[in-house]
């Protein structure tokens, strides 16, 4: 129901009868045919072209509700860098799945949204739509690689990198209800492959972890904000993932781990949020404990 509009679809080397459909729409949308260079470069290729002052990225598997645009619009000025909203998971056949965040999550909003990065109580969304020139500066985007093999899962996606990113550019507004759909249907292996299993999950996870921190540390010194340097794991998840890959990886990324080290992580956890009761602080102990000696136990 918002007319102007630019739509950029970039076939990256498909093979399947995509280039048949695109053609179907002649001067809908601005083609471009390219060969396969990975997710990161077609996300630069297609924000390059664009010709718009909001962007959005949409992958294959997804789509928009009819309003997105009409319900974001109004919401940006020069000072907004981006406008996050939530996703509505379905499965295949399209039944509804959940809220993503879920309903009792609000996304952080704000002029400062930055600080929340920082302290780490920063809540976001993979439903973003960008003030063009205020995030012109992170463009293109690094193709940072977990490692050298070519693997789906060895580089971090667009989304993931700009998310703690996009806050130092400028504020940020929240719309708490989903405009738009993620499909979960068993082929996009970034949703459905397991990082406790995966090696190469678990790696992009952390990896991520790795550079965001660093981004965040450069930034916090440069505006006089304290930052903690193990910020990003203050998130139990991340944390149990740094444990296995400590107990299984054999090129763990932080060489310096040690046991009592990451037993004082742990403990230095508790006073980070959401964790708020003594009972959910307790239930995080023994989590910690069956990820550190049973779960890595059983794989190995």
């Amino acid at each position: 129901d918002y007319n102007n509009i630019e739509v950029i679809v970039v076939d990256d080397g498909s093979t399947d009868d995509s280039r048949i459909i695109i053609e179907k729409f002649g001067n809908e949308i601005v083609p471009i045919i390219q060969s396969n260079k990975g997710h990161i470069a077609a996300t630069n290729t297609g924000f390059e072209r664009s010709t718009g002052e909001l962007i959005t990225f949409l992958d294959a598997d997804d789509y928009l509700f009819s309003y997105m645009c009409s319900e974001v619009i109004n919401l940006f000025d020069d000072s907004v860098a981006k406008v996050h909203y939530k996703l509505m998971e379905i499965d295949k056949t399209g039944k509804h799945l959940g809220c993503l965040p879920s309903n009792d999550i609000e996304l952080s909003k704000g002029n400062e949204v930055y600080k929340k990065v920082i302290d780490g109580t920063y809540q976001t969304s993979l439903g973003n739509i960008y003030n063009k020139k205020l995030i012109s500066e992170l463009f293109p985007l690094p193709k940072i690689k977990v490692r050298s093999e070519h693997n789906y899962l060895n580089t971090i996606p667009p989304d993931s990198y700009l998310n703690p990113r996009v806050p130092f550019f400028g504020g940020v507004k929240a719309i708490n209800k989903a405009l738009a759909v993620y499909r979960k249907h068993g082929e996009n292996f970034g949703a459905t492959v397991n990082p406790y299993k995966s090696f190469y999950k678990r790696r992009r996870y952390l990896t991520k972890a790795k550079v965001d921190t660093e981004f965040l540390l450069k930034k916090s010194i440069e505006l006089g904000i304290k930052c903690d340097k193990e910020i990003r794991f203050m998130r139990y998840e991340l944390l149990r993932l740094r444990l296995i890959s400590f107990r299984i990886d054999k090129d763990h990324p932080w060489q310096m781990d040690n046991r009592l080290y990451l037993i004082y992580l742990a403990i230095k956890n508790l006073k980070y949020p959401p964790k708020t009761s003594v009972f959910h602080n307790f239930y995080y102990i023994l989590w910690i404990i069956y990820f550190y000696y049973l779960y890595t136990y059983l794989l190995l």
